[in-house]
């Protein structure tokens, strides 16, 4: 890695100026910046934040182990669908991977929601 820094500084001269430049402009927007991001960490996440967190780790979680199992499939589907085009097998993936990911939340869902819906019933009668 040394060496190809080195290659590049002989070869190209302006390039170090251009990464020097780079630099200078990153530090200042981390110290305009660094200022606002302090103040933001120094207060306590809320209830509502954590479970936000939560719920969305957990939904990626979920959704990366579905795509895992699933991948080989709906690439195999795609490439019949679009052979040749990249673009479009990866779409069509993304799409039945969110399509997938929705179908199995509300087969997850569903027996929870029907048995909430069963206990209220039985409250009911009582």
């Amino acid at each position: 890695m040394a060496s190809f820094v080195f290659l590049v500084d002989r070869v190209c001269p302006p390039f170090k100026g251009f990464i020097g430049d780079k630099k200078a402009i990153k530090d200042a927007e981390l110290k305009e910046f660094a200022p606002q991001v302090t103040a933001q960490s120094a207060q306590p996440p809320t209830l509502q934040q954590v479970d936000q967190r939560f719920f969305e780790d957990q939904k990626k979680q979920i959704q990366e182990a579905l795509n895992a199992q699933t991948f080989h499939q709906f690439s195999a589907y795609a490439q019949e669908q679009f052979p040749g085009e990249p673009e479009q097998q990866a779409t069509l993936i993304r799409q039945l991977q969110d399509q997938h990911y929705q179908q199995y939340m509300s087969q997850v869902r569903g027996p929870r929601d029907i048995l909430c819906h069963f206990n209220s019933m039985q409250t009911n009668i009582n």
